[in-house]
């Protein structure tokens, strides 16, 4: 059922209890004595009204509530008041009074030109019992000019309700409708702004792969310039992310040590590659040009503001849990968890691939030599998470044995 249609249901229910009232102030009024004539004119008014009341607002269909219901209901009304009226006293009978509960409802309901229409039918309706009174009332014609008045005073009342009622009713319907309007404004504007957000949003999604698209082709840049390192990122990332989930880290960090592991060797950029690809160990000048590319990498992707919570982790995965690694020699919890997971998982897989400076170690060996270093260069937590996840993924044994320099 519709807002209108529940405005016409109200209304019909409202009027349905004002003649019932009306009917019940009618067999009172019929009480007392001096109304005896009337008495079998109005009973049969009361049981007519009564019959008409229960089946027009109780046993008709619902399907016929409306407009044209309550138009045919109110002149209905109308007529009836008035034979009611000459049943009870004529133009000074007191049920005139229900001509203003109709005026003033068809306001709210049906706006000016109606009311104007009824009121001006309901004026007429009134001259006209006068006239009855007139020539059937005796005693009227003496008092003509009395009853002239007290008519004319019932008209102009009638009007100044009609009048007030369209005016508050074409207020309120002002007022309705500038909230409807507002309300779709709101509306519109409310989807605009989802829209525009949601456009927003994807076009800084698109932006950050941009981005984090050229800083991945930045770090397959590094593993060209070294043959040997061709998909160490991706091993990388693939085994920090599962250490982090076995951690079960936040879906935030997770994200932070997938972006990091990813690009953990991007300041390599800033290496010679004759120093990366040389065969033999490094000289002391030769490491220390090494040990700066944690800081290279940082300051490559420090402009980058979505990658804000992965550059510490870029910055310190060289850093061991001892306090003896770099580039600032932080121990312990003051390293990043994500760090020293990163810092596992490239250990691991750079014991596992092979190096221009060094052969590759099977994989059982590798997983050894982390647990070795369990304490001094890697987080005993995490080594432990590290365990459970190669157990689950446990590669089968390469046949090289000869143990190497751990990786660059």
């Amino acid at each position: 059922m519709s807002e209108e249609q529940k405005k016409y249901l109200r209304y019909d229910r409202v009027l349905a209890l004002l003649l019932w009232v009306g009917l019940g102030l009618v067999l009172l009024y019929n009480l007392y004595p001096e109304h005896e004539t009337q008495k079998i004119p109005v009973y049969i008014f009361v049981a007519a009204g009564g019959i008409f009341t229960l089946f027009y607002h109780y046993l008709l269909p619902k399907k016929f509530s409306g407009p044209r219901k309550l138009t045919l209901e109110s002149f209905i009304d109308i007529f009836a008041i008035a034979v009611l009226m000459m049943l009870t006293g004529g133009h000074r009978s007191l049920f005139f009074f229900y001509f203003f509960l109709i005026v003033a409802g068809s306001a709210l309901i049906f706006g000016r030109t109606r009311v104007i229409l009824e009121t001006s039918l309901i004026s007429l309706l009134l001259l006209i019992v006068l006239g009855i009174d007139y020539f059937y009332v005796p005693g009227t014609p003496a008092k003509l000019p009395e009853h002239l008045v007290h008519g004319g005073i019932l008209i102009a009342s009638l009007w100044v309700v009609a009048f007030w009622s369209a005016s508050l009713a074409a207020i309120i319907d002002k007022v309705l409708k500038e909230e409807k309007a507002l309300t779709i404004k709101n509306q519109e504007l409310y989807e605009k702004e989802s829209k525009a957000r949601r456009r927003l949003a994807k076009l800084y999604k698109d932006l950050q792969n941009t981005f984090f698209g050229t800083v991945r082709a930045l770090a397959a840049a590094v593993e060209a310039k070294d043959p040997y390192t061709f998909g160490h990122s991706s091993e990388v990332t693939e085994l920090s992310v599962e250490i982090a989930k076995e951690l079960s880290l936040s879906a935030k960090e997770i994200q932070s040590v997938r972006q990091a592991s990813t690009l953990h060797d991007i300041g390599k950029l800033g290496v010679e590659g004759s120093i990366l690809n040389k065969p033999g160990l490094l000289n002391s000048t030769e490491r220390g040009v090494i040990n700066l590319h944690p800081k290279i990498g940082a300051n490559i992707i420090k402009s980058l503001s979505f990658l804000k919570d992965a550059l510490p982790l870029i910055y310190e995965h060289h850093e061991r849990w001892d306090g003896s690694g770099y580039p600032v020699g932080k121990k312990g919890k003051e390293i990043p968890l994500g760090a020293r997971i990163i810092a596992v998982a490239d250990a691991f897989n750079a014991m596992v691939s092979a190096r221009p400076y060094r052969s590759s170690i099977n994989f059982d060996e590798a997983i050894e030599e982390i647990k070795r270093n369990s304490g001094s260069q890697f987080d005993p937590e995490v080594v432990e998470a590290f365990l459970r996840v190669v157990e689950k993924v446990k590669k089968p044994e390469k046949k090289q044995p000869k143990k190497a320099e751990p990786d660059r």
